[in-house]
């Protein structure tokens, strides 16, 4: 079996929502997104891990991003919404990943 670097980080980010038990409890080492960005979270269906992906990418650390389950939880939630244009939708006039993780940096993440 081929291990990948893919593979590598979810075998660690599994390892680390395993230690820590609650990833968004401040108290237990994690960082909880102020409500705002909690609210289009809970709006958008996201897990707690799947939160810690999003953290992950607003911090430049994940490049696989793109290709997560929250990515595209939220892509549908501001497509859905309304709020992301057609043309940001359809990668004509921008990059909807950065579209996205402005919106969410706008909100104070």
């Amino acid at each position: 079996m081929k291990i990948t670097k893919r593979h590598i980080r979810r075998i660690i980010r599994e390892e680390l929502v395993r230690e820590l038990h609650d990833p968004l409890d401040p108290h237990a080492g994690g960082s909880k997104p102020n409500p705002e960005v909690q609210s289009v979270f809970d709006e958008a269906g996201l897990s707690p891990e799947e939160g810690i992906e999003v953290q992950g990418a607003l911090s430049g650390d994940d490049t696989d991003w793109l290709s997560s389950s929250s990515y595209e939880k939220l892509f549908n939630y501001y497509l859905d919404s309304g709020e992301m244009p057609y043309g940001i939708a359809k990668a004509r006039e921008g990059d909807p990943d950065y579209w996205i993780l402005d919106q969410l940096e706008e909100l104070g993440a």
